[in-house]
């Protein structure tokens, strides 16, 4: 079967002619019908990101080439193994959007969606509602699932408040989205105002260049999906007393913090990392509902290499695609 392979940090993927897997016990194998292209996949393919999931006791673990990307998977059943519940059947359409489980996450720590078909362990396995499509479940997974998460779990935004989100690109769009459902009043920010269009369109009220614009408006929580260590120390001198602020994007290990503006302002600073089962099911709901709308590009599974080069430059509105 054909796959894009990571081969080492620093170099292209390369499509290859690899084995088709097979179905372990408690295990499945799906074709591969859509699979996402994240940002953070840049990070990995570069070698900047040197920890890609940790687990419950506190390890940190490693995307460790050669393996095949592709973390936000939609497919549909091909083999089951032995020991998987009967509730799946061939043919069912699922995504790989369950718990995480750090050892056995596709295009993370094992092999994932940029390959005609993947192995899944059945405990990550969702099904796709009706009229949901393929290309829209794949990157629920994570580009609008990590987003929701981030806004409603772990900011727990809430009907009246104000929220600003940083950074408007896939995540962010979808922060925004997921901030305006919550009826509260959003506001956005990005260094290309270009995605100023698209983030009303999302219900943000206005769209600023700066964070700094912030200072008046002293929003109740800012979500930064950029995470460039500047953009978080700044929105914690923008945030009110009392209010939150969380941090999604990884562009910086590290960030400066005023501890005594943090305590005397009684803020709190998180972070937020994918999302929660309960999450994931949310999000089906609304996109079966039509309260989502991610927008999608197809890309073919050997352009991939290009298709990041222009998600790195910032020419890439919405969320990419590629159907193995």
């Amino acid at each position: 079967m054909r796959a894009m392979r990571m081969i080492a940090a620093g170099r292209p993927m390369e499509l290859r002619d690899i084995p088709l897997p097979h179905a372990a016990p408690g295990w499945v194998v799906l074709r591969v019908e859509a699979a996402g292209l994240c940002h953070s996949d840049l990070h990995i393919l570069d070698g900047s990101l040197t920890h890609t999931m940790s687990t419950e006791e506190g390890e940190l673990l490693t995307t460790t080439a050669p393996i095949t990307l592709g973390h936000e998977i939609a497919g549909t059943i091909f083999e089951l193994g032995d020991g998987v519940p009967s509730r799946f059947a061939v043919g069912d359409r699922v995504i790989s959007g369950g718990p995480m489980i750090p050892r056995a996450a596709p295009g993370l720590t094992i092999d994932g969606g940029f390959a005609e078909y993947v192995t899944v362990p059945h405990e990550k396995l969702q099904f796709i509602p009706d009229g949901v499509g393929f290309d829209e479940a794949a990157v629920s997974t994570d580009s609008i699932a990590t987003s929701y998460s981030a806004v409603r779990t772990t900011a727990g935004v809430s009907a009246g408040e104000t929220v600003a989100i940083i950074g408007l690109g896939g995540l962010g769009l979808n922060g925004v989205r997921t901030a305006a459902l919550l009826d509260s009043t959003v506001y956005g920010v990005d260094i290309n105002p270009l995605t100023f269009e698209a983030a009303r369109a999302a219900g943000a009220t206005d769209c600023f260049t700066e964070v700094e614009a912030l200072r008046d408006v002293r929003p109740d929580v800012l979500v930064d999906f950029a995470g460039t260590g500047s953009t978080t120390e700044q929105a914690l001198s923008v945030v009110r007393t009392g209010g939150r602020v969380v941090v999604v994007g990884m562009a910086a290990t590290a960030v400066t913090v005023d501890t005594h503006r943090l305590i005397l302002g009684r803020q709190t600073l998180r972070g937020s990392f994918g999302r929660t089962a309960t999450d994931m099911t949310e999000v089906l709901d609304l996109l079966a509902h039509g309260q989502l709308r991610p927008e999608t590009t197809v890309v073919d599974l050997a352009d991939l290499n290009e298709a990041y080069a222009q998600l790195e430059r910032g020419k890439v509105v919405g969320r990419l695609v590629t159907h193995p």
